[in-house]
């Protein structure tokens, strides 16, 4: 395995940010990532919201990952079947003193504040992954669209044919969420690349309109929450790269609001170097 890295993300989706994941570490460290699962140990863990009571005492490595929500890394024992539910429970707090992941940097200080008070060590060190990507891929110049609209994987169904086609011809574009391999993550990001300015509800969209110096504004669809707390994770991105937290633009998915958003000013992010080369140094991979 010296040529190859145990690497935990989600593989079942396809989503963006999930792949990413594959993109930076294959990247940085010149290895081949090799898919982990939850169980396995000495596994490295980074872009994503994959934090939980396993990952956090396992001997897993932490880089930049961070916590779906405020309570992810609690034990949160198995109702049914009770006697399993005790006997799971009795397991995973003798783990607990025995194993304690070694966490490099986390996404941001909600996720830290959640790990530190579980016990877990945990370094000021911050930033979502993706920041470091304009280090690894410079984007085609392409066309440039009036605006890009970037849904999370869950929602890519909300729009029909009709209203994509009308939207295309006002010069928005819809950015699709599901990739799978480099060559895919590319062609997003040069898709991203050639928008004047970005609306999402996925954060790995609007991180990487950011971090290329597109303008990026948080969006959430009305009636379609994409999890129980919508705003953590992307206050914890926003927070660990000193970014003001946005406010989401709230929208009701209808023809004509779309094409009211293409009117609507958005303000460019810089994101320190500082902060890039701080998550950068502490990468355990990083190749010569």
């Amino acid at each position: 395995m010296n040529n190859k890295i145990l690497l935990y993300y989600c593989k079942e989706i396809g989503n963006f940010g999930d792949e990413l994941s594959t993109y930076v570490v294959e990247k940085l460290s010149k290895k081949q990532p090799v898919f982990a699962k939850n169980t396995d140990k000495f596994k490295f863990v980074a872009i994503g919201s994959l934090l939980n009571y396993d990952i956090v005492h396992s001997n897993s490595v932490v880089w930049g990952t961070g916590t779906l929500t405020r309570n992810a890394v609690k034990i949160v024992p198995k109702i049914f079947p009770l006697t399993r539910s005790i006997s799971s429970l009795i397991r995973r707090l003798r783990e607990k003193k025995q194993n304690i992941a070694n966490v490099l940097a986390v996404r941001g200080p909600l996720t830290r504040k959640a790990l530190l008070a579980e016990g877990i060590p945990c370094p000021e060190v911050y930033g979502d992954p993706a920041i470091v990507m304009p280090r690894l891929y410079k984007p085609k110049a392409n066309k440039k669209s009036k605006m890009g609209l970037i849904f999370h994987h869950s929602q890519e169904s909300l729009l029909n044919d009709d209203v994509l086609k009308k939207i295309d011809r006002e010069g928005i574009k819809l950015i699709p969420i599901h990739r799978v391999g480099n060559e895919q993550i590319e062609d997003f990001i040069d898709e991203v690349f050639s928008c004047d300015k970005v609306f999402s509800t996925s954060l790995h969209g609007l991180i990487i309109a950011q971090v290329y110096g597109v303008p990026a504004q948080w969006l959430k669809v009305e009636g379609e929450q994409i999890h129980s707390d919508d705003s953590h994770k992307f206050n914890d991105y926003f927070l660990g790269v000193n970014l003001k937290p946005q406010e989401p633009y709230i929208i009701k998915l209808t023809l004509e609001n779309i094409l009211k958003l293409s009117e609507l000013p958005v303000s460019k992010s810089v994101i320190s170097t500082t902060i890039v080369d701080k998550l950068l140094s502490v990468f355990p991979y990083l190749s010569d």
